[in-house]
C-alpha cells in the first residue's frame, strides 16, 4: 500500500498514546478485562539453591533444577550470577530469584524457553533481575521464547522482575525484543516489571509475535530503544518500549508507564498490529489526555485528525480499541511527546522519530 502522506503524519504528531484506544467497542472479541493485578504465586516445598551467600550456586546447578522443573528458589542474596551458558526452560517451572540477578555477561542470552516435549505448561519468574543479555544476531537477549511445539501452549509470567541492559539484534524487519521476545505464547503476563536500558530492532524492551494474550500490569518502561530503521517492510525500528504483532490477540495494558523510550521508525512507546476485528487492545487509566472516541470510519486520515484534536480532558476509565476497517488492516503505534505529557506525573514521554501516534497501513505477511 502507499505510504501515509507527510502532511497527515504531521497532523497527529501532537496526539497522545491513548489515541490507539479511541474506537467504539461493539463486536469486540474480548468482552471484558478487569485489570486486577494477579497475586504472586507462592512456592510450595521448593528446591533451594545456595546457602545465602554470593557464589554458592553455579550455572550448572540452576540448569539441573530447571531440567527437573517445579518450584525453585535461588538463595544467593542480592548477588549477580554471571551465566556460563544460556539457561533453558523446557517444562513447568516456577523460579524465585530471591533478589538475585541472572546476567548474560554481555556475551549471551540469559534464558531461552523451549517446548521439545510438546507440552502445555507455564514458566513463572519472580523477585530478581535479568541483566546484560546479548544476542547481536538474534532476538530476545534477556529471554527468548522459541517457536517449537504446539502454537500458544506455553504461558510466561513475571512478578517483580527487572530487565536491564539487554541488547538484541539491532537491525531486522521482524526481530528485536531486547529484554523479551516471545513467539506464539498462550499468555505473557508481567506484574510490577521494570524495563530499562534495553534495545532491539523492534520492541526495544518487549516484543510479542503471535501470542494470544499479553497482559501487563503496574510496570514501567524507561529508556528503551527500537534501533532498526524503515519500519516494516524495512529494517524495523518499531516500538521503542513495546511491540505486539498477531491476529486474534488480546493486549491489556493496566497502569503502564512509558518514559523516555525511543523508536527510529514508529511508536516510541507502543507499536501494535492487528489484522481483523478478532483482536482487542485495552489501556486502563491511560497516562495521557483525551475527550472522546473517534467515530468508526474507513479513512485513517479522518480518524487521525479527530484524535489529534482530542487533547482537552483527562481520560478516567479503561478504553478499548480494535481494527475499525478489517480490509485495510491498520496497525496502531503510540507514544507521547515530552511537551504534551509534561503536565502529569504518569504521562507517557516516549517519542518516535517522526510522530507520537500513528495509524499506518500494512500488508499481512502471507
Amino acid at each position: 500500500m502507499n505510504p501515509m502522506p507527510a502532511a497527515v503524519a504531521r497532523a497527529f504528531a501532537v496526539a497522545l498514546a491513548c489515541a490507539a484506544a479511541l474506537v467504539p467497542d461493539e463486536g469486540i472479541a474480548q468482552v471484558s478485562f478487569d485489570c486486577v493485578t494477579p497475586a504472586t504465586p507462592s512456592l510450595v516445598a521448593p528446591v533451594v539453591l545456595g546457602n545465602g551467600s554470593a557464589g554458592s550456586v553455579t550455572t550448572a546447578q540452576v540448569q539441573q533444577a530447571l531440567d527437573a522443573g517445579g518450584p525453585i528458589r535461588l538463595d544467593v542474596g542480592v548477588s549477580t550470577l554471571v551465566l556460563g551458558t544460556t539457561l533453558r526452560v523446557t517444562r513447568a517451572t516456577t523460579l524465585d530469584l530471591g533478589g538475585a540477578t541472572l546476567s548474560g555477561g554481555h556475551v549471551r542470552r540469559v534464558i531461552e524457553v523451549q517446548n521439545p516435549a510438546n507440552q502445555t505448561y507455564a514458566f513463572t519468574l519472580s523477585h530478581g533481575s535479568i541483566a546484560d543479555g546479548s544476542t547481536p544476531t538474534a532476538s530476545g537477549a534477556g529471554l527468548y521464547k522459541a517457536t517449537g511445539g504446539p502454537w500458544q501452549a506455553v504461558t510466561l509470567r513475571f512478578f517483580d522482575v527487572r530487565f536491564t541492559g539487554n541488547h538484541a539484534i539491532a537491525s531486522a524487519q521482524d526481530d528485536g525484543g531486547g529484554a523479551l521476545y516471545v513467539v506464539g505464547a498462550a499468555e505473557v503476563a508481567v506484574v510490577r516489571g521494570q524495563f530499562d536500558g534495553n534495545s532491539g530492532s523492534n520492541g526495544g524492551a518487549f516484543y510479542s509475535l503471535g501470542s494470544k494474550r499479553v497482559n501487563l500490569y503496574d510496570s514501567v518502561f524507561t529508556g528503551n530503544h527500537a534501533t532498526g530503521s524503515g519500519g516494516n517492510p524495512g529494517n524495523g525500528g518499531n516500538g521503542g518500549a513495546i511491540g505486539v504483532d498477531g491476529d486474534a490477540r488480546f493486549l491489556n495494558l493496566c497502569r503502564i508507564r512509558l518514559i523516555d523510550n525511543e523508536a527510529n521508525a514508529f511508536g516510541g512507546g507502543l507499536f501494535t498490529v492487528t489484522y481483523s476485528n478478532a483482536s482487542h487492545t485495552r489501556l486502563q487509566t491511560p497516562p495521557c489526555r483525551a475527550t472522546r472516541a473517534a467515530r468508526r470510519t474507513s479513512s485513517p486520515a479522518a480518524r487521525i485528525s479527530r484524535v489529534a484534536r482530542s487533547r482537552s480532558a483527562a481520560a478516567r476509565s479503561a478504553t478499548t480499541t480494535r481494527t475499525a476497517t478489517p480490509a485495510s488492516r491498520y496497525s496502531a503505534t503510540a507514544g507521547c511527546s515530552r511537551a504534551a505529557s509534561a503536565t502529569r506525573r504518569s504521562s507517557v514521554t516516549s517519542h518516535a522519530a517522526a510522530s507520537g501516534v500513528r495509524w499506518r497501513s500494512r500488508r499481512r505477511a502471507r
